[in-house]
């Protein structure tokens, strides 16, 4: 069930790397147990995948890696969706999320792939795209900034029109197992036509990533302390109160600046003055307006 993609050499060589593990902890070739055959699974790459520079071998992230969320979580397990938000709030998180759940393979299309010289050779692109993704089903397709090259016909040039109808042939033609998740920062900018209710892989379904709450920022900041050092005396909820209209990512920021500081001061964990210097350095990337905005496409 885990092998999605595998062609039979690829099995063979997966035996192969199974036995080389069980070697490693002690047990001969006819003592393999499945343990055996999750670790080869990491250092495998099957060959249809080796064809395309676009399909990844992420690193896995789950659903408790991601702080708060989880309404955006539950919407996730239902539909094919174009999520937007403002950036940095994790929604290429919440796709790479979604693959490794799912155990699916995690193809991510860079919007430079797409754009070709010759004539015709970014509408082959995109039916590549598609046809690696069948083959390696399940798999999810991430389209990140989605408006930058499939935004509103009328302010697209020829190009751009092409590509919109080239998309549209791909998404209808979807096997079962084959999941599009996109993401935007300007939902009002991408295509009507791509976001039609239609066939089974249109995104004909919104997710509004927004920035995290209170309670979601103290989540955020519990899952960075996993990897960052903290003094026992600092107060987390405090410090999420220096943080109103921050993204994931500005919070990622935060803490990476006040480890800096602590640094500096030749201190090995980060303490609470150190959060209230970086706060003040430390800006929000998206302010208030900016939110309102998403809410009133919302």
């Amino acid at each position: 069930m885990k092998c999605h993609g595998y062609l039979p050499a690829d099995l063979d060589a997966l035996c192969i790397q199974a036995t080389i593990e069980a070697n490693k902890s002690g047990r001969g070739m006819d003592q393999l147990v499945p343990k055996d055959f999750l670790e080869a699974m990491k250092t495998i790459r099957v060959s249809a995948l080796r064809q395309s520079t676009s399909v990844q071998k992420i690193d896995p992230v789950y659903w408790s890696d991601i702080g708060g969320l989880e309404n955006v979580k539950v919407d996730f397990h239902k539909h094919n969706d174009n999520r937007y938000g403002p950036p940095g709030t994790g929604k290429t998180l919440l796709a790479k999320a979604v693959a490794t759940e799912s155990e699916a393979n995690f193809m991510a299309v860079s919007i430079p792939d797409l754009i070709k010289g010759e004539v015709g050779e970014s509408e082959k692109a995109i039916s590549k795209i598609f046809r690696m993704a069948n083959r390696c089903s399940p798999c999810i397709v991430f389209l990140d900034e989605l408006e930058a090259i499939f935004g509103a016909r009328e302010s697209s040039g020829g190009l751009g029109k092409q590509l919109i109808s080239q998309l549209l042939l791909e998404l209808d033609d979807c096997v079962k197992g084959v999941v599009i998740l996109a993401a935007t920062n300007h939902p009002e900018a991408i295509d009507s036509s791509i976001l039609r209710p239609g066939k089974c892989c249109r995104l004909d379904r919104l997710v509004y990533v927004p920035p995290p709450t209170f309670e979601e920022r103290i989540m955020i900041l519990e899952i960075l302390k996993q990897s960052t050092k903290f003094s026992e005396n600092i107060d987390l909820r405090t410090v999420s109160n220096l943080t109103n209209n921050f993204t994931g990512a500005d919070m990622k920021a935060l803490v990476r600046k006040a480890g800096l500081l602590a640094l500096k001061a030749n201190r090995t964990q980060i303490e609470a003055q150190d959060f209230f210097t970086a706060s003040s350095e430390v800006q929000p990337s998206v302010n208030q307006f900016g939110l309102l905005r998403y809410e009133q496409f919302r």
